[in-house]
């Protein structure tokens, strides 16, 4: 993690991050409120619990604003300060979701099994966050041109974003990708399943034109 202050960008030596992820951890991601003229009251540069800014977690502005799913950057800032100031999250628990196969009460698993023995009901929990809070296409042309295989074969089609990422300012420190084209690479379809097929050097070529473009996929479809 880099952490100079203000800015919490999650890093590793294997993986190279996002202009776009330096940009929006750089920022504090506070949401100003304003002084509220009815219930403030103290001057103008004071604050108080009616005006302080919150959070870009804040639970209760998300569901005012109707969004359903905090951005990343907020979800990190949230786990940071759950765990307190410090550059280390605390470890997971283990959870130990095994079956007792020495249970004396019944024969063994599978013949057998009792609440003694049996592990533990686990619940999934909803993601919580996005990785990326918005995805606008360039143009109609890009989808319809992705589509129009699907129209005409009724065959499954996969295809991979192609284009850049920029500020989602509707979402609290919020990121949105940009589509100007969509790659198709070469696989096999059927009305039921899809099989990728190697990229080659028409995969390398891709990368490499966008490169120069500076582009990049951003998704698939």
């Amino acid at each position: 993690i880099l952490n100079d202050g203000k800015s919490q960008v999650f890093s590793s030596s294997s993986h190279k991050l996002d202009e776009i992820d330096f940009v929006v951890g750089s920022k504090d991601g506070q949401i100003d409120r304003g002084r509220d003229h009815q219930r403030c009251r103290h001057n103008a540069r004071k604050k108080c619990s009616y005006c302080l800014p919150l959070d870009p977690f804040d639970e209760e502005y998300l569901k005012e604003k109707e969004i359903k799913h905090m951005s990343f950057h907020s979800h990190c800032r949230k786990m940071m300060g759950t765990h307190g100031k410090s550059n280390t999250t605390k470890p997971l628990e283990n959870v130990n979701l095994s079956v007792d196969l020495n249970c004396p009460a019944h024969k063994p698993y599978p013949k057998g099994v009792c609440t003694k023995c049996r592990p533990p009901t686990v619940t999934l929990n909803r993601q919580k966050f996005r990785h990326v809070d918005n995805v606008c296409f360039e143009n109609e042309d890009v989808v319809n041109e992705f589509l129009n295989y699907w129209r005409k074969s009724n065959e499954q089609r996969v295809g991979y974003l192609i284009g850049r990422y920029e500020e989602c300012t509707d979402v609290p420190l919020g990121i949105r990708a940009i589509v100007h084209a969509v790659y198709k690479p070469a696989q096999t379809s059927t009305n039921y399943s899809i099989h990728l097929d190697d990229e080659g050097e028409e995969g390398k070529a891709v990368d490499k034109l966008c490169a120069w473009l500076d582009l990049r996929r951003v998704g698939w479809i």
